[in-house]
């Protein structure tokens, strides 16, 4: 069974593009066709160290409800991507949502935080408008 959240990271200037008053739509939505997500605090941390650590921009981690998510959601075996192994000894599935994150279903956002050269979990989570409105984007 899912837990009652799941997580899902992109640099903010990708979710400042791919954000709409109803939906957010990440750039790697065309490339994959599902929006790629983690299960847990400590699983997204291990994938944002795999997969961003050379990212030169603020990153943000969505908190997603997926009972308001209105596109299917797949626990499925992780997509190959370039980038580090770590998050695969932590979890053999991995949420993966087919379609847009409905506006609705993104309780809250964050930004991760990096120390010493790497990401940790962040102390504070905000509405989704306060966050857009905090890091100069509108939604």
């Amino acid at each position: 069974m899912p837990n009652s959240r799941i997580y899902h990271l992109a640099p903010v200037s990708e979710l400042q593009s791919g954000l709409t008053e109803v939906s957010y739509k990440p750039q790697r939505f065309a490339l994959d066709g599902f929006v790629h997500c983690a299960e847990t605090p400590v699983t997204t941390v291990a994938v944002a160290n795999d997969y961003f650590a050379s990212l030169k921009e603020p990153l943000a981690v969505l908190e997603i409800d997926p009972l308001r998510l209105t596109a299917p959601l797949k626990f499925e075996a992780p997509a190959p991507l370039p980038g580090g192994d770590a998050h695969l000894k932590m979890a053999s599935l991995f949420p993966h949502i087919y379609g847009p994150i409905d506006v609705g279903a993104i309780q809250s956002a964050a930004l991760l935080v990096r120390m010493n050269n790497h990401y940790v979990w962040p102390s504070a989570f905000h509405s989704l408008p306060n966050f857009m409105e905090q890091h100069g984007a509108t939604g």
